[in-house]
């Protein structure tokens, strides 16, 4: 089948779905698809299925997946696939304006880790933003503190640094952002690399800016088809995603969630346009519509996305 879509689904890159969505992504499981919007054709919105029998596994992105707890439960009873990316951070405001406290952030960690188990879930140490305060000596500290206490409850850890788009550029003109040369950028992530080691987690880079060869880093795959299938025993048959940026290692998946609907207040994100924005999407949230964000409108096409499972049919040995 030509131009088949692998159904990874992406929950999302765009907002935090389990923080502030988990009744809405509940009622689109109910309903068996969801609709998306493309964010560079907003007219055009995808209907995606989403049957077990065409979704081979779920990618969850949050800083907060407290809320949505019950709902990764259910989908752990009901055997569908999935892991969480998990942002832990401690910055404060204004960098990062509305996130739980670190202690519940971290007691959130273990609680998901007893649920689904460790390949359930990565750590993101993410975005690494240099200031004045936040120097690489800063953030090597910081680093080794959390990973001191997360290793016990995952095996990977992922870094990214600043996305510098303008939007995020404009947020953040009152932060001394600063930008540290290729080499210092290496040395840092020897020392990150180093850090990772020796707590027994594995590090990776998301979208690496440099050769990661001789930093002990070696590049992410946020979407990653093998976790997922250790996660379901099933053999996957993934192809890269070749609308990421470059550099990025993920598979192809399809985001269902939208912009400027996150609330985490973050200056650094790359998913709002700004706060107000955020807030203004906010307060038209609907958990029974079937598209987060905008509703539908009459000039809008909505097309079904093609779909089908990538399982091969084949078994992965037992790990034991």
């Amino acid at each position: 089948m030509q131009g088949c879509d692998i159904v990874f689904i992406s929950a999302s890159r765009r907002t935090d779905i389990p923080a502030f969505y988990g009744p809405w992504f509940q009622a689109r499981l109910k309903a068996g698809y969801v609709l998306t919007r493309n964010p560079y054709n907003p007219r055009q919105i995808s209907r995606v299925p989403l049957d077990p029998d065409v979704v081979d596994g779920f990618v969850f992105w949050t800083k907060n997946p407290e809320p949505f707890l019950p709902i990764l439960a259910d989908l752990e009873k009901e055997q569908r696939p999935f892991y969480v990316q998990y942002t832990v951070n401690t910055y404060e405001a204004p960098l990062e304006g509305n996130v739980p406290k670190l202690r519940q952030r971290l007691h959130t960690f273990e609680r998901l880790r007893r649920l689904a188990g460790p390949d359930a879930v990565v750590w993101r140490y993410d975005p690494v933003i240099f200031t004045d305060m936040h120097t690489a000596r800063w953030h090597l500290d910081q680093f080794k503190k959390l990973a001191s206490v997360l290793a016990a409850w995952t095996d990977q850890v992922t870094v990214s640094y600043l996305s510098r788009y303008k939007k995020t550029l404009r947020n953040m003109e009152e932060i001394d952002v600063q930008r540290p040369s290729q080499a210092e950028r290496r040395s840092f992530l020897a020392e990150l690399s180093e850090a990772a080691s020796a707590c027994n987690l594995r590090l990776t880079v998301c979208c690496p800016q440099e050769e990661l060869n001789g930093t002990g880093a070696v590049p992410a795959q946020c979407i990653d088809p093998a976790r997922l299938e250790r996660r379901s025993g099933q053999s996957l048959r993934a192809e890269r995603d070749k609308n990421q940026r470059p550099g990025c290692g993920c598979a192809q998946s399809i985001d269902i969630g939208s912009y400027d609907t996150c609330r985490h207040q973050c200056l650094y994100c790359y998913a709002n346009t700004n706060h107000r924005a955020a807030a203004r999407r906010a307060e038209r949230y609907d958990p029974a519509a079937p598209i987060l964000g905008s509703p539908v409108g009459p000039q809008d096409q909505i097309k079904p996305r093609s779909a089908r499972s990538f399982r091969t049919g084949a078994k992965l040995p037992l790990p034991w």
